[in-house]
């Protein structure tokens, strides 16, 4: 008899252990700093400037930041909440109050952190966050992971890496175009 009461107290304590860390893994995701992580690497190294190729949407998102906001760079369509084109922007700019303007082609950023987040609902996250270099969002510090590319490595699945669409590494031979 006193057994099957242990067994049970055992069995709803891991339940609740489980239960609970759900809870927790849902409501506060861990974010990590991986920046110097090398099983991450896969494509962005902190300090590596890259040469954005074709307008952005420089986007607020909620965020975990202490301005309570998160900017991130987006694709125009990328989500039925942003422009399909610039053109579709610049004609109605009070329509889309989360855009805070688009970052325009030849834009540099350099890459300052990656992050990944452990989230119960969708597994690893990554956050790119970068600083923009030129133009009028210059000094601002955005997330660049929804313009990336992401690529299997061994175990670890869907590391971001630079998506060729959007931008490209800065190096001498591009510097001049």
């Amino acid at each position: 008899m006193n057994g099957n009461r242990s067994k049970q107290s055992t069995a709803r304590f891991i339940f609740l252990a489980i239960f609970c860390s759900q809870i927790i893994g849902c409501v506060y995701p861990l974010r990590q700093d991986v920046t110097n992580n090398p099983k991450f690497e896969a494509g962005y190294v902190k300090g590596q400037i890259y040469i954005i190729q074709k307008p952005v949407l420089l986007c607020k998102t909620s965020g975990n930041n202490t301005s309570g906001k998160e900017l991130c760079l987006q694709m125009f369509g990328g989500s039925s909440d942003l422009p399909a084109m610039t053109e579709e922007y610049f004609s109605n700019r009070m329509r889309w109050p989360n855009v805070c303007g688009v970052v325009e082609t030849r834009t540099r950023i350099s890459i300052l952190k990656i992050e990944r987040e452990d989230n119960f609902e969708f597994g690893w996250e990554f956050y790119i966050e970068a600083v923009i270099l030129d133009g009028v969002f210059a000094g601002r510090i955005a997330n660049v992971t929804p313009i990336s590319g992401f690529v299997e490595k061994g175990k670890y699945p869907l590391l971001p890496i630079m998506n060729s669409q959007f931008m490209e590494l800065e190096t001498s031979t591009n510097l001049t175009r």
